[in-house]
Order: structure tokens, then C-alpha cells, then sequence
């Protein structure tokens, strides 16, 4: 549950971080039109409060909004770093991470 909240968390920001004007042109080769802007802003929104239901619905109420706290705190740190990074270092990097997630995300036990 928290891969899956972690994950969503992540989704979440990045949508995010298109609907910016810096951001956009950091993560993708051009910015998105005014019109796409909104629609990206809610899909974003909607995402973390997919994460914070994943969170309450593994966790229990409180417990649930404070692990998915934690989650945001990481998904949001994780994105910064990768934005801090040259274009070249952070498809290597997205790479390293992705893959161990989806790993755990696939493996039964």
C-alpha cells in the first residue's frame, strides 16, 4: 500500500510540476497550453488524494493521513532532487529508481 500511495504521490507532483512554466520546460520539451493547464492542476490533485485514500484505506484514519504525510514529504523531495539535476543524469536516475519500485510492486510475495 505505501509503493502504491508513494507512487501516486509522485504521479501527482509531477502533473504538477507540468502545470508550472519552469517546471514544464525542466521535465518536457514544451510547455502545455493555457487549457491544459487546469485539467493537469486537477488530474494532479486528484492523484494525491488517490494517495491519501491508499494511505487511510492501509493505515486507518489518523494514522493513515500522518503515513501519508510522509509520503508526500518523499514524493515531493525526490521530484526537487531530480529537478536539480542535469536532463542526462535525471533520465539515469528516474531509471535507478523506477525499477526497484516496479520490482516491488511485481513481486508476489
Amino acid at each position: 500500500m505505501t509503493l502504491l500511495a508513494f507512487g501516486l504521490a509522485e504521479a501527482g507532483f509531477v502533473v504538477l510540476a507540468l502545470a508550472m512554466d519552469r517546471h514544464a520546460r525542466q521535465l518536457a520539451v514544451r510547455r502545455p497550453p493555457t487549457w491544459a493547464r487546469a485539467k493537469l492542476r486537477a488530474a494532479g490533485l486528484l492523484l494525491l488524494l488517490l494517495a491519501l485514500r491508499t494511505c487511510m484505506s492501509g493505515w486507518g484514519g489518523a494514522e493513515g493521513v500522518v503515513a501519508w504525510c510522509g509520503v508526500l514529504t518523499l514524493a515531493a523531495l525526490l521530484l526537487a532532487l531530480a529537478l536539480a539535476l542535469p536532463r542526462r543524469v535525471r533520465t539515469a536516475t528516474a531509471l535507478l529508481v523506477l525499477l526497484p519500485l516496479l520490482g516491488a510492486l511485481l513481486h508476489p510475495g
